[in-house]
């Protein structure tokens, strides 16, 4: 009867934080280990979308195909532009731009891209004082190349913008070879994975205590 306890006691937990995650969807993004409980917290997983980030800056140096070859294995592949449009999404991003040369910078973006940031522990500053994180993203166009989609806080704005102001971006007007490197930039590499539909434990959860309170009240 341990065991059945156990099992309901975990599952009614589950079905808990399940239903946390879905009331505070927006901009619910969790930081993870790579490896499991190591603290390296290498992973951003989007509870919104189900996926799972890895730190872009482990790849930055790498080329797409090496960054791809390092990491497919644990199950994760190039993100798309749609993938990358999720991610800021789902970091409460509201300003990034499509696909376009522009970056966009607006004081609006600041707590998502700090938000990204943090997150991915990207402390360096870069280009001017600021802080970047570049990623190669797949077009699905040439196989020879990719794109490049990027994030920043405090890029200067207009004299009259006294209020910090950050920037996110999907650049569609740029190709990169998916063997070429650059110092500053990595890759954005992305994993599905699989969540239990709250209702599902729901509908489990009580059934296991009601299994166990019964085996209890059968027990000489």
């Amino acid at each position: 009867m341990g065991k059945i306890k156990s099992a309901a006691v975990g599952l009614i937990m589950a079905a808990a934080a399940a239903g946390l995650t879905a009331t505070s969807a927006h901009a619910l993004l969790l930081e993870q280990d790579l490896v499991s409980s190591s603290g390296d917290g290498l992973v951003i997983r989007d509870t919104v979308n189900n996926l799972e980030w890895l730190d872009v800056t482990q790849t930055v140096g790498m080329s797409a195909n090496a960054a791809l070859a390092a990491y497919a294995g644990l199950g994760f592949s190039l993100a798309t532009e749609a993938n990358i449009g999720q991610l800021f999404t789902a970091a409460g991003i509201p300003d990034w731009t499509p696909p376009s040369n522009g970056y966009g910078p607006t004081a609006a973006n600041v707590p998502g891209v700090y938000l990204l940031l943090t997150l991915m522990n990207h402390t360096e500053a870069a280009f001017g004082g600021n802080r970047w994180v570049h990623g190669y993203y797949d077009d699905f166009g040439d196989p020879s190349t990719v794109r490049v989609a990027r994030f920043t806080d405090q890029l200067v704005g207009p004299p009259s913008l006294n209020a910090p102001v950050a920037a996110a971006n999907i650049d569609s007007n740029g190709l990169w070879s998916v063997t070429g490197t650059h110092s500053a930039i990595g890759s954005f590499l992305v994993r599905s994975v699989q969540i239990p539909e709250p209702g599902i434990l729901a509908l489990f959860g009580p059934g296991l205590v009601g299994l166990g309170l019964a085996r209890r009240k059968r027990a000489p």
